[in-house]
């Protein structure tokens, strides 16, 4: 509870959101514990002045757990309170909300005393606290049953209450603004008028709490909010609050419709048709006979119109659930409707299209009716509604569900009228003016007439959604064998009662379809009807769109409902328990009504695949080709909104793309096409289902293919762009093709052909090199891409039943990609890498030691495929390889991929590859082709190159086991060139990684090149290396040593060889950077040594650790740091090599504990003690030194009379610098576990070392420690640790003794629950000790290392501690007498410490608790006061503690007063105040 007090105030709305319903879930657990915090904080919140901000966090937690509140209330009034009492009086932090005994009250009264305090939340300019306002009045009504004058349960008067709600909501709506202008609703907002104010919102419970309130009301309550409503509505105007106005009328009309059709609707009504009545009327209603009415020109006053868009907009929502009800006003509503169309105002016009869709699906849709009023009450808690789960047997069996509506006759027939006279009726209007029957030449009067028509078809047909019968689609008969047609699956649901057939819906695609072409031709730029047509067209051709999209937005506003309102299945306030979350019935009857809603949008969505594959109606096909059609207009309004439209539509309906595609890729190739229409189909062709047809469908594949790389003429911008999205698009999804044979021959002049996979493959490959010249770069990269696609397809060329005509294929592609090395598109270059790396894939290497493995039954087939493979290189690869100057503008072009940013140094990586951020979707999608590298930790960058290339190491390694000693011998020369380029960083980079892809190679030619110049140019390379090539070379040799196999253990050949290369020493003169660079290549090889015992590498690992050793004390710092490196790096192989030697002799009888004796070593006693024994020397001297010295040391030491001791002085810190970086390397590496003996025996030096003299050790000893105090120490690794650690404790330099404290607090936060008693024992003793040190810096160290313990979880020390320091402050301050005698006794330097110490054991003890008051506390505070007096520091320490518990306790002070006496609360009164000198 603690954490989640600190998180309910959180700024993160996330935190806060969490610690809320954290909260409310421990209600359930632990109410005596939980419930009191959270009124508390609640009343505080309510309380405050200057944190009102904390309100809504507040309001927020009590709504989640009001639910827990009146469930604990109603068991305890039901005389089962599982509430002890004690445990309110337990809590530290929190204070009971009320003195009475009976918490039953006090938890009703909160709740009733919340309903009224929090009304002012309802602010209209403050949307966070009204939301969490709504959320609690949600919670609260959704817990108790109908409302009356005054419940049983809760005692609140809800007529008073009703009236305070209804002002303060209408003072809300009054001040509401919302993002949006009046009348500015698109179509495509959903079935009803949308608003974008934030109570409409989806995580607003506005909706549901008007829903739930007027739904439960009395019949007096109700007609008392019906009149303040009715006068409210009726005598206001407010555009920016529409929705939320219709909305309340709307759950008005719903809860009672009777009573809200007379008292609002119809008053509404007649107001509207008063309005309209003397107004201009253009007769495209369809009720007038004649239209030929000159009011074009005409229009609506402002005034006028915003007053009638005002109450249309609230019609439209309020008759949405009106049911039957609505038919006493069927005339009223017609004649509002037909007033609305014929009004001279668009944005009229589409409040009556809104006004006619509500009313049409509250007379055909189900919905369920008497959903908010409660049904069940709460098991022995009178006026309590129980909340049930959906999983439990009992709560369904007991269950009530409410009606639904099922439209009547007469409501079916009202229906069919609205139908007849709006949608039959609007048909044949559209029919006339297509064939120009009506207007004639009058375009103006055309056009008006066009988009009422639409509105008036929109309308229907989204009132009616899946009402309106589907297309009929009649299967094909199937393969079976008894060749029965079968008929396509099918889900149940049904959202309403079904209105008029299928030919009514066929007959709008017919008229719908002539009117595209007519508007194509005439009035192909008016946005405004083509937007119309789409969205009717939409209607008309997906069934059930209107349906999903409906479940998906409900589905979306019922988990933030739901979220807010649920019951967990842990219950221990009533210990109802269920098998799930409870929620209230009503909202299990929206999740109901939703999955209604969701079976009846997949009722006909019929598969179209396999045997069920049934034929596309005919309209179908027309409306997605007239939707294709306008998916390649100019407009980008009419493009996207037709794409999303016909996206749905082959999504639905596969076998469409088919018939798509060839004006789509024609609108790509055609060079007369302009841009519009190439950003249409581009919009089409990226779409998932038509990318999924295009890997089932070869004949589309390769037109696709051949339009993209045929679209270079589009130059502008934009159609660049979208094409370079679309081909980006095809490599992210494709996922490969059915390889088969569609067609027997080849022809590449006709590209629509299906093709084979090996002929399109075939055919880009042409396309590629017949236009490599004029193909813009771009397209060369994507025809690249596309081949590199196509090529990933292919099988395993080790595969024997791949055909020879394929084998002959890959490796013609491979040559292909093989010249693009040379390339001068820097792009192309990688890609080239990446394919090569697919098609070689296994070299010629492995198939003979796979061929020798096989049983001798298969070694015939695979010696004829491998005798193909190497006809295949011969003949194709090795003459490009062999060809006039190829390699060397190979090995020229790759180097010129490595680019290095200016200045750059070995400190970062560089930008080595040349490559855009645009490009990165052609080469980043691509399969991955190379094992990931390196295998081990690199916890430097330059220990894997700064621009080293494992994949292009990897392509010349493959191309060596391809093609042999005929690369080779080609190779060598470029090699060498490139290698005596020293000052190019790019030609050094990529002559590392061709020599690291040679070395990996284990080709047997390489065993006989490295005889004769290999081994020669290698060390040459590496002797002459810079300081800026260094990395990549290092990188090289790292690669070379790697071992092989999935998991590493099997040496390269030349391994051994490149070992005993980089051991050859160095001569006596050699510079320190050659030394430098020769540690950092044997560390880059020794990182990749495989642990296992080996008795090569162990010898030479172990001679080079004898060797390194005594670089040690080397003059150059960047020795030294080498050194250090290199020796973790040796020191860890060893340990693990010969642990595992001495595993394998001593079996089960070896202990981890034991020393390791390194074999072979020529030093008798082991490494470990060696360099603990030559630490320990070293900072005993150099503390010796400093002890014995009068003037302080720099780090340039002067001549003393001495020499050979200052010489011994600057040995000792060079071998403690080393030291400290071979512990920096051991932790960055990960090989920490094998250094642990190591570490704890240096500890103590290095603790001793952070603060001495020699600054440059004394930093390099911090930044050790940083990292080490992070280490784990294991099993009795813990122990000797701590021991070592509590040796520097007690430590005769107080530095020290400070440093080791500082390290103390770390070490036992992270081994808390692995140390033994005995330690933590230890660990106290010596820390309190320390708290009366002679040194004041320490015993202050000390406290606030108590001070972290007592935070622990261990309690047992630290009320131990507590009391024998009470008890000890006691002793010293029992009488005035004494405490004279003790500042008497002070009056001597070193007696202060024993007293100091015993306030900073007090100290401790406060700090502990910073935002807490636990019962110990005042007494400690207490205590404190009587050393206030006493001389400094033990003054100045009593102030500064005082200040501090002050500072952390003051945001609740009002509440954690309470715990003090008023003695106790004035003396510390006395000591937080300043001394003055009056009186």
């Amino acid at each position: 509870m603690r954490l989640i007090e600190r998180g309910q105030y959180s700024k993160s709305g996330r935190l806060a959101g969490t610690a809320a319903k954290a909260a409310s879930s421990l209600a359930f657990v632990g109410p005596a514990v939980v419930l009191p915090v959270i009124a508390s904080r609640f009343q505080a919140a309510l309380d405050t002045v200057t944190a009102t901000h904390q309100l809504e966090a507040a309001v927020t937690t009590l709504a989640l757990s009001c639910r827990a509140m009146l469930l604990a209330s109603g068991k305890e009034q039901s005389g089962e309170s599982g509430i002890d009492r004690t445990m309110l009086d337990c809590t530290t932090s929190d204070r009971i909300v009320s003195d009475s005994s009976d918490s039953v009250i006090d938890y009703k009264c909160l709740v009733v005393d919340a309903m009224f305090h929090t009304l002012l939340g309802l602010d209209a300019n403050d949307p966070p606290k009204t939301l969490a306002t709504l959320q609690f009045y949600c919670s609260v009504l959704s817990s108790v049953e109908p409302l009356i004058g005054e419940t049983i349960f809760l005692p609140i008067d809800w007529s008073l209450w009703l009236d305070e709600f209804l002002g303060r909501v209408f003072v809300l709506l009054v001040h509401l603004e919302s993002n949006t202008e009046l009348g500015d609703v698109s179509l495509s907002d959903g079935l009803y008028l949308s608003s974008r104010t934030f109570l409409m919102q989806e995580q607003s419970l506005w909706t549901s709490l008007l829903e739930l309130l007027f739904s439960r009301l009395s019949t007096p309550l109700f007609r008392q909010a019906l009149k303040k409503i009715s006068k409210f509505v009726l005598g206001n105007i407010l555009p920016g609050a529409a929705a939320e106005v219709g909305f309340l009328c709307a759950v008005i009309v719903y809860a009672q419709p009777k009573e809200g059709v007379l008292n609002l609707l119809e008053p509404i009504l007649g107001s509207v048709i008063l309005s309209l009545t003397d107004t201009p009327s253009t007769g495209f209603s369809g009720t007038n006979s004649s239209i030929d009415l000159p009011v074009l020109k005409a229009a609506l006053s402002p005034g006028l119109e915003t007053s009638v868009l005002y109450h249309l907009n609230i019609l439209s929502v309020a008759v949405m659930y009106s049911g039957p009800a609505v038919l006493h006003c069927k005339e009223l509503l017609k004649k509002v409707i037909a007033c609305s169309f014929d009004a001279p105002s668009p944005k009229v016009n589409e409040a009556g299209n809104r006004v006619l869709s509500s009313l049409l699906g509250t007379l055909v849709l189900y919905f369920p009716l008497e959903q908010y009023k409660s049904c069940l009450s709460y098991p022995g808690i009178k006026g309590l509604e129980l909340w049930i789960n959906a999983s439990h047997n009992h709560d369904v069996s007991i269950l009530t569900g409410p009606r639904w509506h099922i439209a009547e006759r007469d409501e079916i027939e009202y229906a069919k009228e609205l139908v007849n006279l709006h949608l039959t009726g609007a048909l044949l209007d559209l029919q006339n003016v297509c064939q120009g029957r009506l207007h004639g030449n009058d375009t103006g009067k055309e056009k008006e007439h066009l988009r009422v028509i639409f509105l008036r078809l929109d309308a229907c047909l989204r009132g009616l959604r899946s009402c309106l019968p589907d297309f009929k689609a009649i299967p094909e008969v199937s393969s079976c064998q008894n060749n029965e047609a079968i008929l396509p699956l099918s889900i149940v649901g049904e959202a309403g009662i079904a209105i008029g057939d299928s030919k009514l819906r066929e007959e709008a695609a017919e008229t719908v379809h002539e009117a595209c072409k007519f508007l194509l031709k005439e009035r192909a730029d008016d946005t405004t009807l083509l937007m119309l047509l789409i969205r009717v067209m939409d209607l008309i051709g997906n069934y059930g769109s209107l349906e999903y999209s409906e479940w998906s937005s409900g589905r979306d506003s019922w988990r933030v409902v739901s979220g807010s309102l649920s019951e967990p299945h842990v219950n221990f306030i009533t210990d109802h328990h269920a098998l799930g979350l409870r929620r209230p019935q009503w909202l299990v009857v929206e999740m109901t009504s939703l999955h209604n809603t969701w079976r009846a949008s997949q009722s006909k969505y019929r598969p179209f695949y396999g045997d069920t594959i049934s034929h596309v109606p005919h309209h179908i096909t027309l409306l997605s080709m007239d939707l294709l059609n306008l998916c390649l207009q100019t407009y980008d309004a009419v493009r996207v909104s037709a794409g999303d439209s016909l996206k749905k539509m082959l999504k639905r309906f596969p076998p469409l793309i088919k018939d798509c595609i060839p004006l789509l890729t024609s609108s790509l190739k055609d060079p007369q096409a302009v841009e519009q229409s190439a950003l249409g189909a581009c919009m089409v062709l990226m779409s998932r289902p038509v990318l999924r047809h295009l890997t089932e469908n070869w004949s589309s594949l390769t037109s696709f293919i051949s339009a993209v790389l045929g679209s270079s003429h589009h130059e502008s911008l934009k159609a660049q762009r979208a094409i370079n999205e679309l081909f980006i698009s095809f490599q992210i999804r494709f996922g490969g093709v059915r390889r088969g044979a569609l067609t027997p021959s080849f022809n590449p002049s006709e590209c629509n052909q299906a093709l084979t996979h090996d002929g399109l493959m075939l055919y880009v490959k042409e396309i590629l090199e017949s236009a490599a010249s004029s193909l813009h770069w771009r397209y060369n990269l994507m025809g690249h891409g596309m081949l590199l696609s196509l090529a990933s397809l292919l099988p395993d060329r080790n595969d024997v039943s791949e055909a020879d005509v394929g084998l002959a294929l890959r490796y013609s592609v491979a040559g292909h990609f093989l010249r693009n090395l040379k390339s001068e598109l820097p792009p192309l270059r990688p890609i080239s890498a990446i394919a090569l790396l697919l098609l070689l894939g296994t070299s010629r290497l492995k198939q003979v030691k796979t061929r020798e493995e096989t049983l001798s039954t298969e070694l015939q087939p695979i010696h004829e495929k491998g005798e193909m493979v190497k006809s295949c290189t011969e003949s194709i690869l090795v003459p490009i390889l062999k060809d006039h100057s190829f390699c060397e503008s190979m090995v020229h072009s790759l180097a010129l991929d490595h680019h290095y940013s200016e200045g750059q140094g070995r400190t970062g990586r560089g930008g080595g590859r040349f490559q855009l951020a645009s490009d990165l979707g052609i080469t980043a999608m691509m399969p991955s082709v190379s094992r990931g590298w390196p295998r081990t930790l690199s916890w430097e960058s330059s220990m894997k190159g700064e621009s080293f290339s494992p994949r292009i190491a990897k392509l010349f390694k493959c191309l060596l086991q391809e093609c042999g000693s005929s690369f080779l011998e080609v190779l060598h020369s470029p090699l060498q060139d490139v290698i005596n380029e020293v000052d190019e960083r790019s030609r050094q980079c990529i002559a590392a990684e061709v020599m690291a892809g040679i070395l990996h190679s284990d080709v047997p030619c390489i065993s006989e090149a490295w005889d004769l110049w290999l081994e020669k140019l290698l060390y040459k390379a590496l002797m002459q290396a810079n300081v800026e090539s260094v990395p990549e070379w290092a990188a090289c040799i790292r690669y070379t040593v790697t071992g092989k196999g999935k998991i590493g253990q099997r040496a390269p050949t030349l391994r051994h060889k490149i070992l005993v290369t980089l051991a050859q020493p160095l001569p006596s003169s050699s510079s320190t950077s050659l030394i430098v660079k020769r540690l950092d290549f044997l560390l880059a090889a020794t990182v990749e040594l495989s642990p296992t015992f080996l008795e090569k590498e162990h010898l030479f690992q172990l001679a080079i650790l004898e060797e390194v050793v005594k670089y040690m004390t080397h003059s150059a710092p960047q020795v030294r740091e080498s050194v250090g490196r290199l020796i973790c790096i040796l020191y860890s192989n060893l340990f693990q090599s010969s642990k595992s030697l001495q595993k394998s002799l001593t079996r089960a009888n070896y202990q981890s504990e034991e020393k390791v004796k390194f074999p072979g070593s020529s030093i008798s006693t082991d490494w470990e003690r060696f360099l603990v024994d030559g630490t320990l020397t070293a900072a005993a001297k150099i503390e010796r030194h400093g002890r014995d010295s009068t003037d302080e040391l720099s780090p340039n030491l002067a001549i003393s009379s001495n020499n050979d001791d200052d010489e011994s002085l600057k040995d000792s810190v060079k071998w403690m610098e080393t030291i400290f970086h071979f512990t920096i390397g051991g932790i960055k590496s990960g090989r920490a576990a094998h250094l642990v003996p190591v570490f704890i025996g240096i500890l103590h030096p290095l603790l001793s070392s952070q603060d001495t003299a020699h600054k440059d050790m004394s930093a390099l000893a911090r930044s050790t420690v940083h990292l080490l105090k992070w280490q784990t120490f294991e099993g009795t690794y813990a122990s000797q640790a701590l021991t070592a650690i509590l040796g520097a404790a007690a430590d005769s330099n107080w530095r020290t003794r400070i440093a080791a404290l500082t390290f103390l607090q770390i070490f036992v936060y992270r081994h808390a629950y692995i140390l033994e008693r005995v330690d933590i024992a230890l660990v106290w003793e010596r820390v309190q000790l320390l708290l009366s040190d002679l040194q004041v810096e320490v015993r202050e160290m000390a406290t606030a290392t108590l001070s972290g313990f007592m935070k622990g979880v261990d309690s047992q020390w630290a009320s131990a501690f507590r009391d024998r320091i009470l008890d000890a402050a006691l002793s010293l301050v029992k009488t005035k007498s004494q405490s004279r005698d003790i500042r008497s006794r002070m009056t001597d330097n070193g007696s202060i410490a024993p007293v100091h110490g015993v306030v900073l054991g007090l100290v401790a003890c406060i700090l502990s608790a910073p935002y807490d008051i636990p019962r110990w506390l005042p007494n400690m505070i207490l205590a404190l006061s009587k050393f206030r007096n006493q001389p400094a520091p033990i003054r100045g320490t009593v102030t500064k503690t005082i200040s501090e518990f002050r500072r952390t306790h003051a945001d609740t002070w009002a509440f954690d007063r309470i715990h003090f006496s008023e003695d106790q609360l004035e003396v510390l009164s006395d000591l937080s105040s300043s001394t003055s000198y009056f009186v």
